[in-house]
């Protein structure tokens, strides 16, 4: 019978760290595949870990019995993880070991923490590389001028099914104001 201690809601005092990152720095990211270790300070111990990565829904997850108080789990980071996700962590403690400390902490026990953290993973899976070969360097207003573009993947491979769209701008344009929206990947991540 558990009547003789209550549950109360304290802040985490949960921290999660990616070793090698700085939290602070906004452009930080890890590349797929690169060794990551993730660093856990969990709020109590014993607890159980449930570790989840998501972005619009669960990408991986997976539980860790945790018995020391900073713990580093290793990290595995997929390509498909760009260009962001979160890393959610849920502590659980077991009731048994409430059981064992309600007699020293009466209401004093804390069964579960949440805590996340974001990570920036380098879109290098989507990466492509192209080339963009016209005919002739200059071209007049309105004139046509064909060009031969080719997109790889950077293994080398042909991007099949792959959609193209080409902005011709006078570099005259570009030299009074730079256009920063044409850098649609970096506004998306």
């Amino acid at each position: 019978m558990l009547n003789d201690w209550q549950l109360r809601w304290v802040p985490s005092s949960a921290v999660l760290e990616i070793e090698g990152i700085n939290a602070q720095d906004a452009n930080a990211a890890l590349a797929p595949g690169e060794p990551a270790q993730l660093r856990v300070r969990a709020p109590f111990v014993p607890a159980t870990l449930l570790l989840t990565i998501e972005r619009e829904g669960v990408l991986a997850h997976s539980v860790h019995d945790i018995t020391s108080a900073d713990t580093s789990l290793p990290l595995a980071l997929q390509g498909h993880y760009a260009p962001n996700v979160q890393i959610f962590a849920n502590f659980m403690r077991p009731i048994t070991a409430l059981k064992s400390e309600a007699t020293a902490t009466p209401g004093q026990q804390q069964i579960s923490a949440q805590h996340a953290i974001q990570l920036r993973v380098r879109p290098t899976a989507y990466a492509l590389s192209v080339t963009v070969k016209p005919q002739r360097e200059e071209a007049h207003v309105r004139e046509r001028v064909p060009v031969t573009v080719s997109v790889r993947t950077l293994q080398g491979a042909p991007a099949a099914g792959a959609r193209v769209t080409l902005i011709a701008v006078d570099d005259a344009l570009l030299a009074l104001r730079p256009n920063a929206t044409w850098n649609l990947f970096a506004a998306m991540t």
